[in-house]
């Protein structure tokens, strides 16, 4: 060590016996403190930002249905002539679409379909109250089941929902009065949803 480096080691040595002088027992005590509370607050801050990028990281995964249930629930098939490429087939590939709704499956073409559609809403003189004029599901035209819900205004084709249900639970549908649909109450399709995980 050189007399530079004494020079500097004598300097802060000095301002420090200066700086105790000067500062009160109290004073030292609540300085302690402060510098505590700051470091305290640090690391929960850290904490909190650590729990943030964590959260932020989180890789959701889409799980569709398995099996036989993993095909295109908005079929537009009628009369032999439909847009649909996987009518009459299992599939073995995951589907890319959902309904934007309904959240089942459904093949590019039907998807495609379903988003070039204008939903009319029209006044139903007999319920009394806004139906839509085409299936929610697929949005065509067809032997129309509308909901009972006075607030809902959602109709479905028997066609979808024989696919979504059944034919048991069609029966049951079409004499059931009023029926309220899968939009008010998706209990009855949730297996075929696409959900994360």
């Amino acid at each position: 060590m050189d007399d530079s480096d004494l020079g500097f080691v004598d300097t802060v040595a000095g301002k420090l016996k200066k700086r105790k002088a000067v500062e009160t027992p109290e004073q030292i005590e609540a300085e302690k403190r402060r510098r505590e509370e700051e470091a305290r607050a640090k690391i929960e801050r850290e904490a909190r930002l650590a729990a943030k990028l964590e959260k932020e990281n989180v890789k959701w995964k889409q799980v569709w249905p398995e099996g036989d249930l993993l095909q295109c629930y908005a079929c537009v098939r009628r009369s032999g002539v439909g847009l649909c490429e996987w009518v009459n087939s299992k599939h073995q590939k995951v589907p890319r679409q959902f309904h934007p709704i309904m959240r089942v499956p459904m093949c590019d073409a039907c998807y495609i379909h379903y988003h070039n559609q204008d939903f009319q809403v029209n006044w139903n003189e007999e319920s009394g109250k806004m139906e839509h004029d085409t299936c929610r599901l697929c949005a065509t035209e067809g032997h129309l089941v509308f909901c009972g819900n006075p607030e809902c205004a959602q109709a479905f084709c028997q066609d979808c929902i024989l696919r979504m249900v059944g034919q048991e639970d069609l029966d049951e549908i079409l004499e059931r009065d009023p029926w309220v649909c899968f939009c008010c109450e998706p209990k009855p399709i949730e297996h075929l949803e696409v959900r994360w995980e």
